[in-house]
């Protein structure tokens, strides 16, 4: 088959709060999924921890930061004791902003094979996930092209809104500040349960939400769309999409359910796959597919940088949602 043939694996878990979703029932699941992604059973998963959305609240001096860490790291140790972790590394994104190149190189001397990204302001996490190439990284690690293992992508509250398709669910609300970004955020996701799927985590029926998520959805545009769901997630609940990597005559299998801490599971289906998110390197590639990226050994479809990412001068060209790399550098090919 040629490379657009071919269907990737990929593994997402999108929760509301882990501290009311914590449980043997919810460390099997997260023990499958890693299981799926390395395709080896018992193996003590090593994790990249992003805290990047809570450390909005602390504020910028070097004791509140130093109050982020401290509280980032019990969050660690405390999943390390729930999931039997091998590791629990921190990674803070905004350590890393206009230095996707420093990103690349801190996440591969962790090695993950989870990416886990808690809550805090949506808006603040998702300028820090563009301004340090973790949107683009996350879709080339989590969604990847053909015959690359998947790591697996889980996030909370605010991770999951990012991990999903629309942004503008943290407005609904009204519990994120935008202004607490640097800038205005892209209103969209990493989209990685697909491009019709949103996540509105902490939802109560008894408070109103689905009045609330009916005249929000109509006010955002979300409800354009006859595909598009926002999916509500009690805080006991987590919504997965797993599929195995094959090809699509048939092959490649998609699952989606929804988890509740007690271990039932709600709206199971089997939707078509999704499609890598990140193209292959160019040998890995189909000459048609590799055409629509390389014109003549060059990257096309670039666009001048604008906005505060140009204080990088190595950031020189922009590929569709703010997806960063270096001029020259292959499309899909790993920086690091």
């Amino acid at each position: 088959f040629p490379a657009s043939a071919w269907i990737a694996a990929r593994h997402v878990c999108l929760l509301s709060r882990y501290s009311t979703t914590a449980g043997p029932q919810f460390r099997a699941l997260f023990e499958q999924l890693v299981e799926q992604s390395l395709g080896v059973p018992n193996i003590a998963a090593r994790v990249a921890l992003i805290p990047t959305a809570a450390y909005c609240e602390y504020g910028e001096n070097p004791e509140s930061r130093s109050n982020a860490r401290a509280d980032a790291e019990s969050d660690a140790a405390r999943l390390c004791a729930d999931l039997g972790l091998a590791s629990c590394d921190i990674l803070e994104l905004d350590a890393f902003d206009a230095d996707p190149l420093g990103l690349r190189s801190a996440v591969k001397a962790i090695d993950p094979h989870v990416v886990w990204v808690t809550g805090g302001n949506t808006f603040y996490l998702r300028h820090f996930m563009r301004t340090s190439g973790f949107d683009k990284l996350a879709k080339e690690l989590c969604a990847p092209a053909t015959g690359r293992r998947a790591l697996v992508y889980v996030g909370q509250s605010a991770g999951s809104i990012c991990g999903a398709a629309s942004t503008d669910i943290a407005h609904f609300k009204g519990w994120d500040d935008p202004a607490k970004a640097p800038e205005s955020v892209l209103p969209y996701g990493l989209r990685l349960a697909g491009e019709d799927i949103s996540i509105f985590p902490h939802y109560s029926k008894e408070k109103g939400h689905d009045e609330l998520i009916s005249i929000q959805s109509k006010s955002f545009g979300l409800d354009t769309s006859e595909n598009h769901q926002v999916l509500r997630l009690r805080d006991d609940q987590a919504f997965v999409w797993s599929q195995t990597a094959g090809d699509t005559s048939g092959t490649g299998v998609a699952t989606s359910f929804t988890f509740c801490s007690d271990g039932s599971l709600e709206n199971l289906c089997y939707p078509p796959p999704l499609p890598p998110l990140a193209p292959p390197p160019l040998h890995e590639t189909a000459p048609d597919i590799a055409a629509a990226f390389y014109r003549g050994g060059a990257v096309v479809g670039g666009v001048p940088c604008t906005g505060e990412p140009a204080i990088d001068p190595s950031r020189l060209v922009q590929r569709g949602d703010s997806e960063w790399f270096e001029e020259g550098s292959p499309v899909g090919e790993p920086q690091v």
